[in-house]
Parts: structure tokens; C-alpha cells; sequence
């Protein structure tokens, strides 16, 4: 049974669902907004909620006119990981984190909310032939995003980004992004070239493929590249097969042999080390490692979404690849679930994957001719997501592709499945001599008519999307207050600029990540008392802030306070035990109100841990000097 409702109901309604789930993704990639403080994720995860909202009226409509017991296997998967999500965001010790995420990745329950709807609207509203719109889609976002990718190349960016890696982000933010963004769009004209009866439409998706290559290699990412070449091979083994079986075995024989190079150079070993086994890649290793033990401390709901950074130092082996290095993520998804959400979320969300991977190969398996090569095309994007995620970072621009195409490919798959059945049902029908019968399922008197669940739909969407600009809107215009004032702190005197800077935080009290920037802003422009005060605001919302307790440290030793200094400062020796720079800090501290012994314990732990280093020869030299 399907949780489409009446059918009349789905396919009215669908008209406009369809390009509105499609359209989400299609704005959650290119929107920026320059004027905030994060103009990159945050406006991206304010605008995939609102969208989000509507879709979900509509969805919840149809599950109101077909009843619960309609739901496939794959809405109930998709409901079990929304519940996942939200008991380990109430769960979290930081509401405003869980929910928001963290300052710059807007990963939280918002997000993943907002893309379980899409997934879960995709799996009620496609049908196979909506496959020529969804690659119509990937056209589109390619085409936009490589010329924008080759304004980029060519040093002409409208935008002022500041950049630290190279210059080729797109809308992302990010050079890894961006390539995995051109790797779906790839894999997509790839599809697009191997279905399509029209030779112009084949000529310019081989065009745009090419472009989308060239562009995708001068990120500097090796990530699009590895998808490309993985959704390649499953589309060409696909057509292969078709061709002719035996030559079907020997393409796949020669897939899973190229698989090794890569696989080896994950390892660092074989020809290909070099360009897979890179420090990024080292850096990863020392994530998972904290990741897991993350999960081990913390197995049932882990640390808390989206607060990997405020608990990676704790957790961080002691000899990493870049001593110090800090970071607010797993730098890979299944590792950051695992570790932020425990076993409520991780397990729920490997439960939705298996069941959209099963229902793919089963509906693979028996499609036939271009349907067939439809879903491979859609499992090939999806599956290369699957598999850029234990590498990569839920960035939303990308990662609502994702979502999208495996409720799509969910959706399509089961379309397929059941209409090998219903053909298979038919001849044994025949054979026998009888006739199908009409099926009186989905009529029951007590379910809404057709015409209250087209007046339920958009009444209910619109209360939805009203609730979630009461949500959106204040961390949108926070955003855009913190940005005006880091932006025209020079226009302000100093009196009337620290009193507005103090104010706007006391008004904006609840939003952790709002106070940290103000507190960050305002020390480095010089006003150590106010940094100090908004600090402590932060810590009495989160106390176990590592940038609260850092800030709290710079500024007390600012104002000569090195008493106050020591506890922040002892209290990240807990937050971060390997931090021989923190340590040299502390030695100083002890030093300026004489306590000598303090210093040499702690002046010898870091001779214990690094002797060789700098820190270890700087704070001898304070403790003996």
C-alpha cells in the first residue's frame, strides 16, 4: 500500500509539489546573502525551512486523506530518523546549537528537518515520469553553477569572499563543495547524454559535462572527481549490460578492479596515494578518532547536535596531524551522526539509507529498456553522495540533493516494483480466465473527501510556513545586526558603540552563537571589559564553550586580571588536554601573580608531553628566568 491518498488527490496536487520540492534544491545551492554574518549556510538553511514548510502541508494532507497504515516502508524510515533528530536535539544541553547548528554550518534539527520533508514529500509526489524534469534540474544547476565556476577561474567574482583555499566555491563557500556539487551534475549529464533521443540535447550535455569536469579539477578537490568516475562506471555497466550480458560481467569486472588503486590510495598505499591520501585526508583520520570517542562516552544521544567542536579537543588524540588544529565537524557524515546524535539518530538514518539502496536495486533489477537506465542514473548521483559522505561534511547546498533524489529514487524504484506485479498479477489473471476487479482500497467513509484535503493542504501549509519565519526570522535578523555592526564599527564613537554593542547583546541573550561573535568582535577591536562581560554571558548559557572560556582567558589577561585568567584557562585544560599553547598561557598567568610551583607543574607537563617543542623551551625559560 502506498501513502499517496487517492491517486487524484496525489496527482493534482503533485503539479505543484513536484516543482516546488525541486525548486527548494534548486535555490537551497545558489542563494548567498552578502549583507549577513554567515552569508553563505545561513541563509541557505532559512530559506530550505521555510520551502520545507510548505511541502510538509502538503504531505501531511495526503497522509491525512490515506491514514497511517498507508505509509511505505521508506516514509516510516524517513519519520523514525525526524524522530531520531528532534529527541537529540531536546536532548542536547544547548538548545540554540541543536536546533540552529553550529556558527557556520547550520547543520542542526532545522535542517535535517527541513530535508526529511523534501525526501519524504519526493517519495509521496514522483513517478517515473517525472525522471526528464529531475535531470532537466541538474541541467540547470549545473550549467549555472559551472559559468559561475569559470567567472571564479578567471578572477572576476562580483562577490567579496574571503578565500582560503582556492578561489573556485560557487555558492558553497567551500572548493570541496563545489566539486561535489559538479560531481552529481556530472554523473547527471552523463544520464542525460545516455538516455535522450535527441542528438542536440546529447551534443550540449556532452558540452557542459566537459566544462563541468574542467571546473571541477580547478577546485583543487579530488572529491568530484572520485564521484564522477564512481557514477560513470555504475551508468556505463548499466548501458553495457543492456547491450549484451556478457559484456555486462566483464564491465563490472573491470569497475571493481579499478576500485582497488582507489581504495589502496585511501591507505596511502598503490599509484594513486598521492592524490588521494592527502592532509585533509590525515586530518579526517584524528576526527573519527575523537568521533568515536565521542560515542563511546556518550552511545545513547552522543554529545550533543552539532557540538563536535566544544568536545573535540577533549577527545582528539594526543600526536595529531596539525597539533592544535580545532574543528566543528567529523569531516564525515555516518562519524558526525554517530558522535553528536548517538544511537537515536545514527541508527534510524542507516535504517533510511539500506531501505532506499535495497528498493533501488530491486527496482533496478526489474526495469527494463530506458526506465531502467532512469533509475540507475538517479541511484548513480545518489549513490555517489552516499559515498562522498564518509569523506565529507553535510554542507546544505549539496547535501538537500541528497535527500531529494533519494526520495525520488525511493519513490521510482517501488513505481517500478509494483508495476512488474501488477503485469505478472494480470497474466496469471488471464491464464485463469478472469477478470481483475476494481479495489475498493483508500475509500474508507471515514477518511477526509478529496475536497477537504485540497482545502486542508494549503491552509495547513501556510500555519506551517508562518511558524517557521517565527523561527527563521530573528536568527536572520541577528545575523544581519551582528554583520551591520562588524561592518561599520569605525562609523561609531567608542562610548556610543561599546553601549549599542552591550545592549544588542543583552537582547539577544538566548542566541549563544550570537554573543561568542559579539564577544570575539569586540576583543578584537580592542574592548577587553565588554569581550569579557559578553563571554560570560555565553558560558552561563554553555560552560563548556571552548571559544567562551578562550575569550574569557584573552580578555581577564587583557585586563590584568590573571587570577580570573588561571580558572578559564584550567578549564580548557579539561576541554582541550593536549594543548600546549594553552598550557604556555597558563605558566605566564602563574608567573604574573608568583605562583611558582603552579607554573613548573605546569611548565613540565609540557616538557612531558612535547620536550622537543618551543612551547616546552618557552615555559622553562619563564619558570628558571
Amino acid at each position: 500500500m502506498q501513502a499517496r491518498g487517492s491517486d487524484q488527490t496525489v496527482d493534482a496536487r503533485g503539479g505543484q509539489i513536484r516543482p516546488l520540492i525541486l525548486l527548494t534544491g534548486i535555490l537551497t545551492t545558489f542563494i548567498v546573502w552578502i549583507p549577513l554574518y554567515d552569508p553563505i549556510n545561513q541563509p541557505k538553511m532559512v530559506l530550505l525551512v521555510l520551502l520545507a514548510a510548505w511541502v510538509l502541508g502538503a504531505a501531511v494532507s495526503v497522509s491525512v486523506s490515506s491514514g497511517l497504515k498507508s505509509f511505505t516502508l521508506g516514509q516510516w524510515a524517513v519519520i523514525a530518523f525526524v524522530v531520531g533528530i528532534l529527541l537529540a536535539g531536546f536532548l542536547t544541553d544547548v538548545k540554540y546549537t541543536a536546533f540552529y547548528g553550529a556558527i557556520y554550518r547550520s547543520n542542526g534539527a532545522f535542517s535535517y528537518l527541513a530535508m526529511a520533508v523534501l525526501s519524504f514529500g519526493a517519495m509521496i509526489y514522483f513517478r517515473a515520469m517525472d525522471m526528464q524534469i529531475v535531470r532537466t534540474v541538474f541541467f540547470i544547476v549545473g550549467a549555472v553553477m559551472t559559468a559561475y565556476g569559470l567567472i571564479q577561474i578567471s578572477g572576476h567574482d562580483p562577490f567579496p569572499w574571503v578565500i582560503t583555499y582556492t578561489p573556485v566555491i560557487g555558492t558553497l563557500g567551500n572548493p570541496d563543495f563545489m566539486s561535489a556539487l559538479l560531481g552529481i551534475c556530472a554523473i547527471a549529464m552523463m544520464w542525460i547524454f545516455v538516455v535522450s533521443p535527441n542528438n542536440w540535447v546529447k551534443f550540449s550535455s556532452a558540452i557542459l559535462l566537459l566544462a563541468e569536469i574542467y571546473v571541477t579539477k580547478k577546485t583543487g578537490s579530488f572529491q568530484g572527481l572520485l564521484m564522477i568516475a564512481i557514477g560513470f562506471a555504475i551508468i556505463a555497466v548499466a548501458r553495457i549490460w543492456q547491450f549484451k550480458r556478457v559484456f555486462g560481467y566483464l564491465a563490472s569486472s573491470l569497475a571493481i578492479v579499478g576500485a582497488v588503486p582507489v581504495l589502496m590510495g585511501f591507505a596511502n598505499a598503490g599509484p594513486l596515494a598521492s592524490q588521494v591520501y592527502r592532509g585533509s585526508l590525515q586530518n579526517r583520520f584524528d576526527y573519527w578518532h575523537a568521533a568515536i570517542g565521542m560515542f563511546k562516552a556518550h552511545p545513547i544521544a552522543g554529545v550533543g547536535l552539532d557540538r563536535f567542536r566544544d568536545y573535540y579537543a577533549q577527545y582528539a588524540p594526543q600526536h595529531q596531524v596539525v597539533q592544535g588544529q580545532m574543528t566543528d565537524n567529523a569531516h564525515n557524515v555516518f562519524m558526525q551522526l554517530l558522535a553528536t546524535g548517538g544511537l537515536i539518530v545514527i541508527l534510524p538514518y542507516l535504517f533510511l539509507l539500506g531501505v532506499i539502496l535495497w528498493s533501488a536495486i530491486k527496482g533496478i533489477l526489474q526495469a527494463k529498456s530506458v526506465a531502467q537506465l532512469n533509475l540507475v542514473g538517479l541511484f548513480a548521483i545518489w549513490f555517489s553522495l552516499v559515498l562522498d559522505s564518509f569523506i565529507a561534511i553535510d554542507n546544505v547546498g549539496v547535501t538537500v540533493w541528497f535527500w531529494i533524489t533519494g526520495g525520488i529514487l525511493y519513490a521510482v524504484s517501488r513505481e517500478a516494483l509494483q508495476a512488474n506485479g501488477a503485469n505478472e498479477a494480470d497474466k496469471a489473471i488471464i491464464r485463469k480466465g478472469k477478470s481483475r476487479k476494481p479495489s475498493n482500497r483508500g475509500k474508507s467513509s471515514k477518511r477526509p473527501s478529496n475536497a477537504d484535503t485540497n482545502l486542508l493542504a494549503p491552509v495547513l501549509s501556510l500555519v506551517l510556513v508562518l511558524a517557521a519565519l517565527v523561527a527563521m526570522v530573528p536568527a536572520w535578523t541577528s545575523s544581519r545586526d551582528l554583520q551591520t555592526f562588524k561592518m561599520n564599527s569605525s562609523t561609531f564613537d567608542r562610548t556610543g558603540y561599546l553601549k549599542q554593542l552591550g545592549e544588542f547583546g543583552k537582547q539577544h541573550s538566548g542566541n549563544v552563537h550570537l554573543v561568542t561573535m559579539l564577544s570575539d568582535l569586540a576583543f578584537s577591536l580592542g574592548y577587553p571589559p565588554l569581550a569579557l562581560s559578553l563571554s560570560k554571558e555565553v558560558l552561563s548559557k554553555d560552560a563548556r564553550s571552548y571559544t567562551g572560556n578562550y575569550l574569557s582567558a584573552q580578555a581577564s589577561e587583557a585586563n590584568k586580571d590573571f587570577r580570573g585568567a588561571i580558572a578559564y584557562r584550567v578549564h580548557l585544560l579539561t576541554l582541550d588536554p593536549w594543548n600546549t599553547a594553552n598550557m604556555v598561557a597558563l605558566v605566564k598567568d602563574y608567573v604574573a601573580v608568583n605562583d611558582l610551583i603552579q607554573a613548573k607543574e605546569v611548565a613540565a607537563k609540557i616538557s612531558t608531553l612535547n620536550p622537543s617543542s618551543e612551547d616546552a623551551k618557552t615555559a622553562a625559560g619563564l619558570v628558571h628566568g
